[in-house]
């Protein structure tokens, strides 16, 4: 059974290199395979093997105890090369078991029990919930339901009471093949194998210490990820913001670069260029130029939060990559100050002669236009097609030509002072051409003038004769219909006047109303009037002048208005129905709302008054505020349906803004209590030991002080060591020295010194050497950790996305987490 159980064990320590045995006694004898079997277990290299004579294999074997016994320090009685060259079997057998026991067996330990001990400790805490109990490592598991138990407790779905139904052998198989597949121990037992009067304990050791190895190598990676996780986040604090000021400084730079290359390479066209670009720079000093001193300080104010932090920590000062530094980006916005000053010299110097063009050009183009309008607006007023309608148009006509004819005397004035302005043009600049074709334009205008005023004279002479017969005869009629058109402007002016909803809310907007109506119906009756004066005319052959003075437009303006003010009293009535809806709604709403604020202010004063409580108090009564604030309260909902109400009737909205900040400042405020108490207890926690590691020191200072007097520095050591702390003699001493400790030979620490120093390594763990051990832990011994590792490892974790972001991986999938870790701490 030794032999069957050794030989696999040995064989699953060498499938990583792909070798085998198959006798244990015969394959070890030229000691090709030992040497093999250690440079696997230890990682170290032992001998380059010969395969050969007898002289070589002992040549072999020989390095092989050496190693053993003075590196490792291996306890080999009575076992020595020869015995395994000559094959021995029981000799060759003792020190497989021998290695079985340094590799996995001595280094277990379990509330201070180590070894075959600590591993009994171990299996009847698992084991325990299902009723089962061992003392050994023969009889008791002879049945197999030690097995079962211990696969029940580490597997998933396994099912006990089922294989307690079950036979002997097929419990031990059963229980084998589920830990195989789940824990990935290699099955180095047979249920044949508890079929023997004596069962071999050293087998069964064998096989339980590798199931307690898979386990804890579980646990031990999830330690190590803690432990890294740990510096991740304190790493992430400061990292983060370095990540940020770096993006923001090359962004800036960029920004500078870009501005100082525009201001050397800008130059203005022509004056309207000229006074776009000045335009442009106007804008620029007043918003952008603002907007970058204001960015230069946030840079300057975020490298002091990042130095203020790591000062805080008691770590090295970041010191920013070159060009990004604070003297550098000083230095870059000096050259973008100077850059400006230039381009704003250049283009204030090329802005002065623009403007020296532009203002010749300016009021040559004024006088241009001027007289241009002047004169379009002399032949526009004498059109040759409106001679007036009447006697007092055409003498007014008449009179306006006069005064047109004594400003002509102005117009040879201004030509003249054009005809100088145009002088003084540079002529060699371009605008001298177009100044002469707009003095040219000008002057045939005024041709055009002269000819047309002659015309337009005669023409009007004639009319007025014309129209004088024409006007005794409409006078009367004119006169009628003067009065009808003044009564319908009096009662559109009234219309007017209640026109809107303001103005309809009032007494006065129903007079005006009313008024209208009365005077309406006296323009009916006076329509009436008009139409017999018309039928006089007509019977007298005057219909081209009853034409002129038409009922039809006077008829339709009165329906016209009665029909608006038909509309103004209907919308009157509207709106005073809809004062009133809106009225009752606000009222409503503005209540709801003062139980809303009385909502926020009660369960304010709540929070306050519980200011003096416990953290978990607090904790507690922020988790109901905010349960209480999600749901939100019955005011809270009637509040927005009443609101939602008001809107939808058109009821001004002016009023809901005030209280829906409050209920919303009101949410932030838990959240930022919520906060501060995580942050509080956080730090509570690395300040302290917990209740755990309070008692397993306890338990380690009592099984290490065996004569009562305290423990030396190397007792120190076990105990750290016992409590997952691996520290050497030399830095344990370092360490109490540092803490004022006289070390020698008669020095005794007490539990409180002991907790004391926990205390300080507690709050200097995770050094960078540390957290490198872990990294390569993680890694497998590997310089690198593949990307997948990481997701695999820290996908749970706060700091993951940090991780993923400061340490990407490379084209064949890895991580460099030397480089990270040297990074983390730097930050």
């Amino acid at each position: 059974m030794q032999k069957k159980t050794f030989t696999k064990w040995v064989n699953q320590q060498l499938v990583p290199v792909g070798s085998n045995i198959s006798d244990i006694y015969s394959d070890f004898t030229n000691g090709v395979n030992l040497v093999t079997l250690l440079q696997v277990l230890f990682k170290d290299p032992i001998v380059e093997w010969v395969s050969g004579s007898a002289a070589d294999a002992v040549g072999n074997l020989k390095p092989c105890f050496d190693y053993l016994q003075f590196k490792k320090k291996m306890k080999l009685v009575n076992i020595g090369p020869i015995d395994i060259f000559n094959g021995n079997h029981k000799l060759t057998l003792g020190l497989i078991f021998q290695i079985i026991l340094f590799v996995q067996i001595d280094n277990i330990e379990v509330d201070g029990l180590k070894g075959m001990h600590g591993l009994l400790l171990w299996v009847n805490r698992q084991i325990e919930p299902y009723g089962q109990k061992v003392s050994d490592f023969t009889d008791s598991w002879r049945d197999g339901k030690a097995f079962a138990a211990l696969a029940a407790a580490l597997c998933e779905n396994y099912d006990f009471g089922k294989a307690e139904e079950m036979g002997q052998d097929d419990r031990h198989r059963s229980a084998y093949d589920k830990m195989e597949d789940d824990l990935n121990v290699v099955r180095l037992l047979d249920p044949e194998d508890f079929h023997n009067e004596e069962i071999d304990d050293k087998s069964v050791l064998t096989y339980v210490s590798s199931i307690f190895n898979a386990v804890a190598n579980d646990d031990e990676s999830r330690r190590h990820v803690q432990a890294i996780d740990r510096v991740a986040r304190l790493a992430m604090k400061t990292g983060s913001m370095i990540l940020k000021y770096e993006k923001e400084a090359r962004a800036y730079n960029k920004l500078l670069d870009d501005k100082i290359e525009y201001f050397h390479e800008t130059e203005p066209r022509d004056s309207k260029d000229c006074r776009r670009l000045k335009e442009e720079f106007a804008n620029y000093q007043k918003t952008e130029k603002e907007d970058i001193k204001n960015r230069k300080v946030e840079l300057e104010s975020m490298l002091s939060d990042i130095h203020e932090s790591e000062r805080a920590e008691s770590r090295p000062l970041y010191i920013p990559p070159e060009g990004l530094g604070p003297n550098e980006i000083s230095q870059k916005y000096r050259d973008f100050e100077e850059a400006e000053n230039e381009y704003e010299q250049r283009l204030l110097e090329k802005f002065k002669y623009f403007l020296t063009i532009e203002r010749l050009m300016n009021q040559l183009d004024l006088k241009c236009q001027r007289l241009s309008d002047r004169l379009k607006d002399n032949i526009k007023k004498t059109d040759l097609n409106d001679l007036g309608d009447s006697v007092a148009e055409c003498n007014h006509k008449l009179a306006e030509l006069d005064d047109l004819v004594e400003e002509d005397d102005d117009t040879e004035k201004e030509m003249k002072e054009l005809h100088d302005l145009l002088d003084s043009f540079p002529k060699d600049c371009s605008e001298y051409s177009e100044a002469m074709d707009k003095v040219e334009a000008v002057e045939d205008l005024q041709d055009e003038w002269e000819d047309h005023k002659k015309e337009y004279r005669d023409r009007l002479e004639e009319n007025l004769e014309r129209q004088q017969e024409l006007e005794r005869l409409e006078r009367d009629m004119v006169k009628e219909a003067d009065k009808i058109e003044e009564n319908l402007d009096h009662v559109e002016m009234l219309l007017n006047t209640s026109n809107g909803a303001d103005s309809f809310e009032t007494a006065e907007a129903n007079a005006s109303a009313e008024e209208a109506h009365r005077e309406l119906d006296q323009v009916k009756d006076s329509v009436e009037d008009l139409r017999e004066k018309q039928k006089q005319l007509l019977d007298n052959g005057k219909e081209d002048e009853v034409q002129r003075h038409p009922l039809k437009p006077i008829e339709d303006r009165i329906r016209n208005l009665e029909r608006e003010l038909k509309q103004k009293e209907d919308t009157l009535d509207e709106i005073n129905r809809h004062t009133e809806q809106c009225n009752q709604a606000l009222q409503e709403y503005d209540e709801l709302a003062n139980a809303v604020q009385q909502y926020v202010e009660d369960n304010s004063n709540d929070l306050r008054a519980k200011k003096n409580a416990t953290p978990e108090e607090q904790m507690e009564l922020i988790r109901q505020k905010k349960e209480d604030y999600n749901r939100p309260p019955e005011c809270y909902r009637v509040m927005k349906e009443k609101e939602k109400e008001c809107r939808d009737i058109g009821t001004n909205t002016a009023s809901f803004g005030p209280i829906n900040s409050v209920w919303t400042e009101y949410g932030k405020h838990l959240d930022r209590k919520e906060a501060k108490l995580k942050d509080d207890e956080d730090r509570k926690k690395m300040e302290s030991l917990s209740p755990d590691e309070e008692k397993l020191l306890e338990q380690v200072y009592n099984a290490l002080n065996t004569d009562g007097k305290g423990l030396t520095a190397d007792q120190l050591r076990e105990a750290l060591q016992a409590m997952g702390i691996n520290m050497s003699l030399n830095d344990v001493i370092a360490k109490l020295t540092a803490m004022g400790y006289k070390v020698g030979p008669n020095m005794r620490l007490g539990l409180p010194d002991l907790k004391q120093f926990l205390l300080e390594l507690k709050a200097t763990k995770n050094n960078k050497e540390d957290i490198q051990h872990s990294w390569r832990y993680l890694a497998k011994n590997k310089d690198k950790i593949a990307d997948t590792d990481v997701d695999k490892y820290f996908k749970d974790y706060e700091s993951y996305p940090y991780l993923k972001e400061s340490m990407p991986a490379d084209e064949n999938g890895l991580c460099d987490y030397q480089e990270w870790t040297e990074a983390a701490f730097k930050h």
